[in-house]
């Protein structure tokens, strides 16, 4: 009963990652790690809540080590590697703000198609004829109607899976702040 009393924890810790900066979760993992014994918490989860044990200049590096142990982590692509530049117009020089990592959606819809067809149809295809009967469903509506989708030669909109794109800012330590973005299927209500 206490193990999935703690996988109910975890649950809501993911519901609750959606809408809380990183600070707050390294603060809840901290209390999970103190407060719970370990031989209750799942080897992967113990291992998370571990990354609350270093410095918050940390948390990253130690979030990105633990990710990459995970069995789920090989349905995911490499992240993006881009560099961050802020451009100033009153100075003259371009000041670097680092290294920034993030997923492409369709890198992340290749990837989960690849790895897994059945997965990939339960969280973004549905049933048979799902696709379709979603887009028959709106062909009266106006923004339909002047969907860029429509100018493409050929289109099938069966194969076009329907997406709800939802982005959040999140603040961090240090006056950073992360922009979530989770996307999903109309279809299926299914996101990642």
């Amino acid at each position: 009963e206490t193990r999935h009393c703690v996988m109910d924890i975890v649950e809501e810790i993911l519901e609750v990652s959606k809408v809380v900066n990183i600070a707050a979760l390294v603060a809840l993992f901290s209390i999970l790690r103190k407060r719970l014994p370990a031989k209750y918490l799942p080897r992967n989860l113990r291992n998370l809540v571990d990354v609350s044990a270093g410095s918050p200049e940390n948390y990253p590096r130690a979030f990105w080590r633990w990710l990459h142990q995970q069995p789920w982590r090989k349905m995911l692509p490499n992240p993006v590697e881009i560099q961050l530049v802020l451009l100033d117009m009153s100075q003259e020089v371009p000041r670097h703000l680092g290294v920034w990592h993030m997923f492409l959606v369709s890198d992340v819809l290749g990837h989960m198609y690849n790895y897994s067809f059945e997965l990939f149809r339960k969280k973004f295809i549905g049933e048979d004829g799902e696709i379709e009967r979603f887009w028959n469903s709106v062909r009266h509506t106006e923004w339909f109607k002047c969907h860029p989708v429509l100018s493409l030669p050929d289109i099938d909109l069966s194969l076009v899976i329907p997406l709800m794109i939802h982005g959040d800012g999140a603040d961090s330590h240090r006056r950073r702040s992360f922009m979530i973005t989770t996307v999903g299927s109309v279809v299926t209500q299914g996101s990642m």
